[in-house]
């Protein structure tokens, strides 16, 4: 199974009909926090107390809810210059170095950070080249970011966010999605009709 799996994987990228779809995962490892580790510092930074902390935490506020409430505090840029720093890690330097040879045209994110940007940037990849689709925003765009968490924090989603994810999972022009369906679960591949 997953020999077969493998060899469907390097079949997609070697044809260039391989996207990649990723999160936060992608960029813990270069010290990006995952957003547990980011609403925690952000508690500590602003002094929360045990009693803050649990409520939040009872309230099971989603990320986006919760960095949305920091922006409307006037805190919000001081919690994401995190998403400024760091340097690719091996994740970002194997789809660059797929995208530098042509295997890699779409890489689809949920991250801010400009880790992709800058893995390709050390390959020499024009900007545009693969396709980076942020759904949420990009830290070197806060606006972008704002309105993003604005639009997940209150449920609503926005026409060119929906767009995008069409285009990964439906209208692009692979026929092979890479990415991970939770933190736990393995690498998967998803063929599309």
């Amino acid at each position: 199974m997953a020999e077969e799996l493998f060899d469907r994987l390097v079949d997609a990228f070697e044809g260039g009909r391989a996207a990649v779809f990723c999160g936060a995962g992608i960029s813990a490892p270069a010290g990006i926090p995952l957003a547990g580790a980011l609403v925690d510092a952000a508690l500590e930074a602003l002094e929360a107390t045990a009693e803050e902390r649990q409520h939040i935490g009872t309230a099971a506020l989603p990320f986006e809810a919760f960095m949305e409430t920091l922006r409307l505090e006037g805190t919000h840029e001081d919690h994401l210059l995190i998403f400024r720093e760091g340097s690719p890690a091996p994740a970002h330097a194997l789809f660059a170095a797929l995208a530098a040879r042509g295997f890699l045209r779409t890489l689809c994110t949920t991250n801010f950070d400009l880790l992709f940007e800058r893995a390709f940037a050390a390959r020499g990849l024009p900007p545009g080249t693969p396709k980076l689709i942020k759904v949420h925003g990009s830290v070197d765009d806060l606006e972008s970011m704002a309105v993003t968490l604005r639009q997940v924090a209150g449920q609503t989603f926005s026409r060119p966010r929906a767009e995008a994810i069409r285009h990964v999972f439906l209208t692009g022009e692979h026929d092979t999605v890479l990415g991970r369906s939770d933190t736990a679960a393995p690498i998967a591949s998803i063929s599309l009709p």
